[in-house]
């Protein structure tokens, strides 16, 4: 199966509507911030439909909302080393921002390289067309 390097993403999945957490995550992010666990649930999650700890999240100007604990300038994560179990499970199934990148490329493809054309003009040719695509999603999410 593929993979998708997340340093190359803007942060998709941290976006979610929904970032769930466990009493577990809590606790972690209490410990990372010295802070009981009663004052990192107050100041850190809410409660969300079926979710007693769901995460805060700030505003975004690619995608609107996102993680409080997300560095919107370095689209990095802040708390890395706290980051919630399901953070640090992710993908799992899938990874969506990939998924939609992949589906993308494999409809614009930029070049197919004719037959009996070298390797190496075949990979540079996936690798620009995977930069491009890339740019083009950054710039639309700008």
């Amino acid at each position: 199966m593929s993979s998708y390097n997340c340093a190359k993403c803007p942060g998709y999945c941290c976006s979610y509507p929904l970032i769930p957490l466990k009493k577990r995550d809590v606790q972690r992010l209490a410990d990372h911030f010295g802070l009981t666990f009663e004052a990192a649930r107050k100041k850190f999650t809410k409660v969300d439909a079926d979710e007693p700890y769901a995460m805060r999240r700030k505003a975004d100007t690619h995608f609107g909302k996102i993680c409080r604990f997300f560095d919107t300038d370095k689209r990095r994560c802040t708390i890395y080393t706290a980051r919630p179990t399901i953070c640090r499970e992710y993908p799992g199934g899938g990874c969506g921002y990939y998924g939609f990148l992949m589906s993308e490329r494999n409809t614009t493809r930029i070049t197919s390289p004719r037959p009996g054309t070298s390797s190496a003009v075949s990979d540079f040719c996936d690798r620009r067309a995977q930069q491009m695509l890339h740019c083009t999603v950054l710039n639309a999410l700008a």
